[in-house]
């Protein structure tokens, strides 16, 4: 994704935009904020089982659009002040 951190300094690595153009809103022609768009609910219950759904269960807590990853004793104090 775009301005996603680099975890590797000094490696050069494709992003979204390297192969495809700004995403733009289909009425008003501007160009999406990234941060603006929603994540999709993961769900783990006897209905549904997605990928990634029991850790929103559990803790009530979801990722941001740009974030790959999660500082386990942040998700630690999540799960406690849940």
């Amino acid at each position: 994704m775009p301005f996603q951190f680099q975890h590797l300094p000094g490696m050069f690595r494709d992003d979204f935009l390297t192969h495809f153009t700004w995403p733009i809103h289909s009425v008003t022609g501007e160009r999406l904020n990234w941060l603006t768009l929603p994540v999709v609910d993961k769900l783990w219950n006897p209905k549904r089982a997605n990928k990634g759904g029991f850790i929103q269960e559990v803790t009530g807590w979801k990722p941001a659009i740009l974030q790959p990853y999660v500082y386990l004793p942040a998700l630690s104090s999540a799960l406690r002040d849940y």
